[in-house]
């Protein structure tokens, strides 16, 4: 089959796009949020004639759960009440198969598309180092016009106004271009795994370090207790993986355990540059301000869920919140809020068969990739399944970090590029 990068000028656009996923530049006269999907079809159906074709072997691929969760989201779309509200959302989600089949189709190019991600990425990191020194000032410094550029201006302007995104202006809470401070931390994951697999495959792997280094600075200051969490538990998994290769039991068992310890002093250290660790407890027991209002929100949401488990309630947020603000009173949960958890939140609004295949696609990659990895010591499958695991965590707590497109769109690039 003829490779996506065939001609000069597809590598030039497939670059350009790798570019556009971390920046995702904001036209004034263009809806820019999807300036990345008008770039990945035009790649996938028109630059690259055979893409079409790569796309139709979908039941021969990975990819197939998520086509067919994609195609499930339908059925929350039918029983929504605000059509356009449910289409952006399966308009979002699917822009993960065109940008997988892109990055699947480059032969050879794997390096070099992961340093132009990671470099590209490097403002966002620096941008929330910025916004944590200057914390004082993080609402002037928000309220410049220039960063409408690479912030959706709507949800910019919202923040402006008060209208939503209160907790950015929490102290020591960083979300950057993101706005949400866990969604930072889970693309902050993203390049500190790239970063680190270019240190191991390199010759200069200082650089990569460096690079990393930064990456993890701006992971210590968005303040995200989950994204902290994670990280430190896919350090501890997939050190223990890499070092336990053909290993006895009993040095996995040491490797494992000096992992967890240096997990431990790692959170330790990591929430002292922090003060927001410290001035912000992580409660697991206490009032409703528990996990910030997350266990009374799931429980909520777990009532609406069992009026509608099988198809959901629609996608849309009417129906959501008129559903969910029944049972909120009774958990003392916040009204008009969504689940705040991904797997709830598919559950809900799809059905139980939408969050099935989720799950399933989940599943089958991270297996795939484990298996690849112990099979043919391909340490970039290891580097991928490190992304998953904050991901698939940091999902518990946030309602769907998968509409974030910068986190989507990486997501699936970096798939592609270890399927």
């Amino acid at each position: 089959m003829k490779a996506i990068l065939s001609e000069q000028g597809n590598k030039i656009l497939v670059y350009l796009l790798t570019v556009l996923i971390p920046l995702q530049v904001f036209f004034p006269f263009y809806r820019g949020k999807y300036i990345t999907v008008f770039m990945a079809l035009t790649l996938l159906l028109f630059i690259d004639r055979n893409g079409l074709t790569e796309a139709r072997q979908l039941w021969k691929d990975k990819i197939l759960f998520y086509a067919l969760f994609w195609l499930m989201l339908l059925t929350g779309f039918f029983y929504s009440g605000d059509k356009w509200d449910a289409f952006k959302h399966i308009f979002i989600l699917g822009l993960g198969l065109p940008i997988y089949f892109i990055y699947k189709n480059v032969l050879g190019q794997r390096k070099i598309i992961l340093k132009i991600f990671l470099w590209a990425s490097l403002p966002l990191a620096l941008f929330i180092i910025l916004l944590f020194i200057k914390d004082a000032q993080k609402l002037q410094i928000l309220s410049a016009s220039w960063l409408r550029i690479f912030i959706d201006p709507k949800a910019l302007q919202s923040l402006i106004d008060g209208t939503t995104y209160y907790n950015v202006l929490s102290t020591n809470k960083e979300g950057g271009f993101f706005l949400n401070a866990n969604d930072a931390s889970i693309y902050m994951c993203f390049a500190i795994a790239v970063a680190g697999w270019l240190a191991l495959t390199e010759k200069k792997p200082a650089v990569y370090l460096a690079a990393g280094a930064i990456f993890i600075l701006g992971l210590i200051f968005t303040g995200s207790y989950s994204g902290i969490y994670s990280f430190f538990i896919a350090v501890t998994v997939v050190t223990t993986l890499y070092f336990s290769r053909r290993s006895r039991v009993y040095k996995v068992i040491l490797i494992l355990a000096l992992a967890i310890m240096f997990s431990f002093g790692g959170i330790k250290a990591f929430t002292a540059l922090n003060p927001r660790y410290n001035n912000d407890q992580f409660k697991f027991l206490g009032d409703n301000m528990v996990m910030h209002n997350r266990l009374p929100i799931w429980r909520a949401s777990v009532e609406v869920i069992k009026q509608h488990p099988w198809f959901g309630i629609g996608l849309d947020k009417d129906n959501w919140n008129a559903s969910y603000n029944i049972f909120a009173p009774r958990y003392q949960a916040p009204l008009n809020t969504p689940p705040h958890n991904m797997y709830l939140f598919f559950w809900a609004k799809s059905g139980i068969f939408t969050l099935l295949l989720l799950v399933w696609f989940l599943f089958s990659n991270i297996r795939y990739l484990l298996v690849k990895f112990y099979r043919d010591n391909e340490i970039y499958c290891l580097a991928m399944f490190f992304c998953f695991i904050p991901l698939v965590l940091v999902g518990m707590t946030e309602a769907i970090p998968l509409m974030e497109i910068r986190i989507l769109s990486a997501f699936f690039m970096l798939l592609g590029l270890a399927i």
